[in-house]
């Protein structure tokens, strides 16, 4: 708690001093919620602030017991945004989510943001290695499809949940690999315990797919031709 307390004033005392005109006066809206898992179980220690998209007007970290409840000062700028596991202080091993409210919505007027439970999705991390053993010629065409660590929701009039902007959506990277650079690495940001699907084909023969699935916090696929 007191911690909290430390965050919110260094955040109120920027504000203050720098950006005065992006807040309403007199109005303090509480933010409170409870972070876990898709195991159900709490997820601690994650970075939650509150704001505009370029002014931090309350921040907070999960407890132990993932919960989170905090005051914050309120933007009269666009969007209310209050995000979750965000910016430098971010835990690479869970997932980024932001939550907004609109200055168009009926409920932007509201002092209470009680979220209840909110899923932050552990992060999974895959090694992609494809390796020409063969020696062939043929130009290699890789798409790879998987889950992005991301989830973006609108908060809605009603107990938060919320219509879906772009939350874990698929992200897809296109390779073509052809003789002299066969070898190759990369490394993909996703979701853990999903599955990344490989589609490949040679030259312009037929698709095939291979099912990577995502079932540890690091993840290595070699592919092999």
């Amino acid at each position: 708690m007191l911690r909290n307390l430390k965050l919110l004033a260094v955040c109120i005392l920027f504000v203050m001093t720098s950006c005065a005109e992006d807040v309403i006066d007199s109005r303090r809206i509480r933010v409170a919620g409870r972070l876990i898992d898709d195991m159900d179980s709490p997820v601690s220690n994650i970075h939650i602030t509150s704001g505009s998209k370029t002014t931090i007007l309350g921040a907070s970290a999960s407890e132990i017991t993932g919960n989170f409840d905090f005051v914050s000062l309120e933007s009269n700028r666009g969007e209310f945004q209050i995000q979750i596991n965000s910016g430098a202080q971010r835990d690479s091993l869970f997932a980024e989510v932001l939550l907004v409210n609109d200055l168009s919505s009926p409920n932007r007027s509201r002092l209470n943001y009680d979220l209840g439970d909110i899923i932050v999705k552990p992060t999974a991390f895959l090694n992609l290695k494809t390796q020409n053993t063969s020696g062939t010629l043929d130009t290699l065409k890789i798409l790879l499809d998987y889950t992005s660590n991301y989830c973006s929701l609108e908060l809605d009039n009603d107990k938060e949940l919320l219509a879906k902007r772009r939350c874990y959506s698929t992200h897809t990277s296109r390779i073509t690999l052809h003789e002299q650079d066969s070898n190759y690495d990369m490394r993909l940001t996703s979701v853990k315990n999903e599955i990344a699907r490989l589609y490949y084909r040679f030259n312009n023969g037929y698709q095939q797919v291979v099912e990577i699935p995502l079932t540890n916090t690091e993840n290595t696929y070699v592919f092999e031709y």
